[in-house]
């Protein structure tokens, strides 16, 4: 009896062993952890981009729409951590005021879905990186999901797909022709 449980309990930590995708992974997920990762996400576009090596792993790619620009929609390839940083910080450029807000959050394991809107305030009309036909002070929101994907190792996020309600967010800035 005694040798039969100790064969099924090396037998079952065996098995176990060789379901972890990284061989030295430490991380545990819980869902403490997902919400820090929604927590960290949001803060870090909300202008805390010292979050970065905690929130992103270094490799982290997003795939997003094409977004509106001066002359015709632009294509944004993120592959790293620091270029994911240099997009949040470019969006945020020109704006009075750039807010996510967390409306809904949705947990699958490693995947972390997060419906959101943006609360933004139109700054100066020089200093705005994509073309807005508002006065400066005009309030803009609108809606979007974003999919995170967290790495079984580490927790990271090592990838996001977001899918923004362009049409709402084009109305609102008071585009009516896009060049695409």
């Amino acid at each position: 009896m005694i040798i039969s449980n100790f064969l099924w309990i090396v037998s079952a930590i065996a098995s176990l062993a060789s379901a972890v995708e990284c061989p030295r992974c430490d991380f545990v997920l819980c869902r403490n952890y997902q919400e820090r990762a929604v927590n960290n996400y949001i803060d870090t576009w909300n202008g805390d981009f010292s979050l970065e090596n905690i929130t992103f792993a270094p490799n982290v790619s997003l795939y997003q729409d094409r977004l509106p620009g001066s002359n015709g929609s632009i294509e944004l390839p993120i592959g790293t951590s620091s270029e994911f940083i240099k997009f949040m910080k470019m969006a945020h450029t020109g704006w009075n005021h750039y807010q996510f807000v967390v409306h809904n959050v949705a947990f699958d394991k490693y995947n972390v879905i997060i419906r959101w809107a943006l609360n933004a305030t139109v700054g100066p009309h020089d200093k705005m990186i994509i073309p807005i036909n508002k006065p400066e002070g005009t309030h803009i929101t609108y809606n979007g999901t974003d999919w995170l994907y967290l790495d079984h190792c580490t927790g990271k996020i090592k990838q996001v797909d977001s899918a923004q309600d362009y049409i709402t967010a084009l109305h609102a800035q008071g585009l009516t022709e896009i060049k695409i």
